[in-house]
């Protein structure tokens, strides 16, 4: 972690003898970008804590919680107002879930939300409660619809995919 001990009026560099303006956009958008760092870094201490997701590199977050978090495609799960999951979601074409099937985890940005076969793309579930989630999923989330889910595969084998439907599916 960086400190620095000098007060805002001293900071120096490119764009340092512009002030913040107080005007209303420039606020909300401070507040969403605020509640979206809020939330990356809750979903970053989640995934420290999952064996499953802790030696993943920094950059693999660009790529796995960024899109989410952007498109509104992830839900957070809290008790007591701390975060214990966290799951995310993308609509993929064709092409994509193939290159899914066939082991391409990583998803591209334009993937996140180009077709319409939904697929649960990762659960952070470090102290449990995949039942509780997954029935969520089922029931509130997702009731009439279709989707897949990664599972990992045990001792680190090639992940399988499981289909589940929403309550309201026949």
């Amino acid at each position: 972690m960086m400190t620095s001990h000098r007060s805002t009026d001293q900071v120096s560099g490119p764009g340092a003898d512009r002030r913040p303006s107080p005007s209303c956009a420039e606020n909300q958008g401070t507040a969403v970008a605020s509640g979206n760092a809020a939330l990356f870094g809750e979903i970053a201490w989640l995934m420290m804590r999952s064996p499953v997701h802790r030696h993943l590199f920094l950059a693999d977050l660009e790529w796995l919680v960024a899109p989410p978090l952007t498109l509104k495609q992830f839900r957070l799960f809290r008790r007591d107002r701390v975060p214990v999951a966290f799951v995310s979601w993308a609509l993929l074409t064709g092409e994509a879930e193939q290159r899914v099937v066939n082991g391409g985890w990583r998803l591209q940005p334009g993937d996140w939300n180009a077709g319409d076969r939904l697929w649960v793309v990762d659960v952070v579930a470090p102290y449990g409660g995949l039942d509780a989630i997954t029935d969520d999923l089922r029931k509130r989330v997702f009731p009439d619809r279709t989707f897949k889910v990664i599972c990992p595969a045990p001792e680190g084998g090639r992940p399988s995919v499981q289909e589940l439907k929403g309550v309201q599916v026949t």
